[in-house]
């Protein structure tokens, strides 16, 4: 016989990958700390944007692997009575700050830039500059060689920011699609309902809802009807031992039905459009 406690393998192994995660995010963290430290002090040395840029998306990450281990503390605690599930959807949420105060420090230094290019009457230590930051290295060899095309720096600004921006929009796709209860990425909701119902004794799958908690914890309910003879006990420890070991669920909610009590009009059975 099915019980939940027969899966506490997986949850052991989710607490295992939460530490593993805590302890690379505290060396992440350090990383950026020094990197972050240096590139300001030698961007206000050389009075470059650019490597202020960097500077500043270094501490964005900083900020971000910050949010993440507060995330992952949260999101370890248990569930309350207020909250069901626990603090799980604090990693998308911290994950959804992240992204906010990324496009926050993004905008403030495009505004920046803007302003460098109206009022180009600034100086750039271009030698300071080099050994501060190798992302700029291009511009700072043409500032080098060539002072007068100091407007490379605001420019390389722009290219980092539209770098930043294009690489969070992904990011931000998938964390709304986790917020709306979508079906989780790599799972399509014809496959999962073919799965249950190639299962003996099944007759039809309605009301079936698939949704993630996190980016990789999924949760599915559905009503099963099965046939007339069918041990209804047998067959929903059957299925739900089959989504467990197939799709590694975090949780599994199945009401068995029997056929003569289906209404073919209900509006709650019917499958969602494509």
């Amino acid at each position: 016989m099915h019980h939940c406690h027969n899966y506490t393998k997986a949850d052991e192994n989710r607490k295992q990958e939460r530490r593993q995660a805590k302890r690379r995010l505290y060396v992440a963290s350090v990383i950026s700390f020094i990197f972050m430290i240096a590139e300001i002090i030698g961007g206000h040395i050389a009075g470059s944007l650019a490597v202020m840029t960097d500077a500043a998306h270094v501490l964005v990450d900083l900020m971000s692997f910050l949010i993440s281990i507060f995330s992952l503390w949260l999101s370890s605690k248990p569930p309350s009575k207020r909250l069901t599930y626990g603090w799980q959807r604090a990693e998308i949420l911290g994950a959804f700050l992240s992204v906010i105060f990324i496009w926050l420090v993004t905008a403030v230094l495009t505004y920046l830039s803007i302003l460098r290019l109206l009022h180009p009457d600034y100086k750039i230590e271009g030698t300071v500059m080099l050994i501060t930051s190798g992302c700029a290295v291009i511009a700072n060899i043409i500032k080098q060689f060539s002072p007068e095309l100091k407007i490379a720096d605001p420019i390389c600004t722009f290219v980092f920011s539209i770098f930043v921006l294009a690489t969070t929009l992904p990011i931000l796709r998938d964390l709304l699609h986790v917020l709306m209860e979508g079906m989780p990425r790599g799972l399509s909701y014809d496959e999962v309902k073919g799965r249950i119902l190639i299962m003996d004794k099944v007759e039809s799958v309605h009301s079936l809802h698939v949704w993630s908690l996190t980016m990789s914890q999924m949760v599915l309910s559905a009503h099963i009807v099965t046939v007339a003879n069918a041990d209804k006990q047998n067959t929903l420890n059957e299925i739900t031992e089959l989504l467990f070991d197939t799709y590694s669920f975090h949780t599994v909610t199945l009401q068995i039905e029997s056929k003569a009590d289906q209404k073919p009009d209900c509006i709650f059975c019917q499958d969602p459009r494509d």
